[in-house]
């Protein structure tokens, strides 16, 4: 009689898999968020070390054994550069599950060198199947385009990745986050560190859902919420890197807060002396008043000035909103640069600093009667938010006409960068004079920031 005993690895069955990041959020001078997600709820096990150190390892394992993975690295040295690898548990010991083709590496903060931000507007095009067919190409040759530029330039990786909004479409459920942006751009988060702004796709609502989808509200919950962290867990939050101070705002559930104070007189919502509490608007006021950064850039999702998604210089009522409530303190407190997204093309302002008419201290009138008089009037009212309506409260003067540079402290720049997953929004045949660049043409942006420069490119 003969025993035959027969040694072999691990199939791949039984160990883990990585289907989400890794993805780094929040980084400092001395820590950083790494996120991810396994196929298993095993414990994980984080292995990482000074990229000029590799024999002193230190090691994070996950307090709580789930499928969503969410790891603080703290006590990090300023401005090094960390190599890591993320290891899961297979019976008695730890396999190695990170994926070869993706560099996991971040890098401290050093706020006294040049920062360079990507940024990417509206990139998840790819999450939602009718967009995913006609523009998954464009999303990748906009990811494409920026590296081949880096590569051409011998530019080092950025500091930071800044999407404004609309990070997936349609509905903003979990499978269209992994599809539309996590399995697109998995080369740059393993390695940089994403901020993101909150837009109207990553709550769930767009012109086909006329009720507002409570799944999102209010923030912070929802899916959004659960796949990315921000420093105070919530959708408007700010930062500091390199010499700029950071605003991020929610120009969607800001207004909601108001509305749903009074449903039934929506149109005050329009003055520009609101009365209305709102808890974005007193935190912005006060985070405005402590800065004592060199620059500081503010983004949020809806533009307050611009061609919108027709091609003429209308609103909706986001739009209008953020006009109304935060370019008055953008302009009270020397906003260097605006970035927003939502309209599918790019267009950046001159120098821009308004004036508030009293004479048009008004609700501005709908484009055209609600013909849905058989709804509720709640119901009436939600319409109403995605009719185009004139605006007109804050007539922007133009300060310098400049076409490249421009001198700080001379007005405010408004920057739309919505067309890096697609640019179908097309642009008025009549320019608009407040703004130096208006095109319909694909994209992302990248800032370049010192203590006495900053420039977007």
């Amino acid at each position: 009689m003969c025993f035959f005993l027969i040694f072999g690895l691990p199939s791949q069955a039984q160990i883990n898999k990585i289907l989400r990041g890794p993805y780094l959020q929040n980084p400092s001078k001395n820590s950083i968020t790494l996120k991810y997600k396994t196929k298993k709820t095993t414990p994980t096990l984080i292995k990482y070390w000074k990229q000029n150190s590799p024999e002193k390892i230190f090691r994070y394992q996950d307090a709580v054994v789930n499928l969503d993975h969410k790891a603080v690295l703290e006590n990090l040295e300023p401005n090094n550069i960390y190599e890591y690898r993320i290891e899961s548990q297979n019976k008695t010991s730890f396999e190695d599950i990170s994926d070869p083709s993706l560099e996991y590496q971040f890098k401290t903060q050093n706020f006294k060198e040049e920062t360079l931000v990507w940024v990417i507007g509206d990139p998840g095009v790819a999450g939602f199947k009718n967009f995913r067919k006609k523009y998954k190409n464009n999303q990748r040759n906009v990811l494409a385009n920026f590296l081949a530029y880096q590569y051409s330039r011998n530019l080092r990786d950025p500091d930071l990745i800044l999407s404004l909004g609309d990070n997936t479409y349609f509905y903003g459920f979990d499978d269209e986050y992994q599809k539309g942006f996590f399995d697109e751009y998995d080369v740059m988060l393993s390695k940089i560190p994403v901020y993101t702004v909150f837009g109207n796709h990553d709550a769930g609502i767009n012109k086909d859902f006329l009720v507002y989808n409570s799944r999102s509200y209010p923030s912070p919950h929802g899916v959004y919420f659960d796949i990315f962290d921000s420093p105070n867990k919530k959708a408007y939050y700010s930062f500091d890197s390199g010499g700029a101070h950071f605003i991020v705002l929610d120009s969607f559930d800001a207004l909601w807060e108001d509305l749903k104070a009074d449903r039934s007189n929506y149109e005050k919502l329009w003055t520009p002396d609101s009365s209305t509490a709102n808890s974005m608007l007193d935190w912005l006021k006060q985070d405005l008043a402590a800065n004592k950064s060199n620059w500081t850039i503010v983004a949020f999702h809806h533009p307050p000035y611009g061609h919108d998604e027709e091609g003429s210089n209308k609103h909706d009522l986001w739009r209008a909103w953020m006009n109304s409530n935060v370019v008055p303190l953008i302009e009270q407190y020397q906003v260097d640069l605006v970035l927003c997204g939502h309209i599918h093309n790019y267009q950046r302002s001159f120098p821009l600093n308004s004036v508030i008419d009293s004479d048009d201290n008004q609700a501005p009138k709908s484009s055209k009667e609600n013909s849905h008089s058989n709804q509720t009037l709640y119901q009436s009212k939600i319409q109403k938010l995605f009719e185009q309506v004139e605006f007109n409260h804050h007539k922007a003067l133009v300060r310098s006409t400049n076409l490249n540079k421009y001198k700080k402290n001379n007005g405010t720049i408004y920057t739309i960068l919505g067309s890096s997953g697609a640019a179908f929004n097309t642009i008025d045949i009549n320019p608009d004079k407040m703004f130096a660049v208006q095109s319909q043409i694909e994209g992302s942006g990248l800032l370049a920031i010192t203590a006495s420069k900053l420039s977007f490119r």
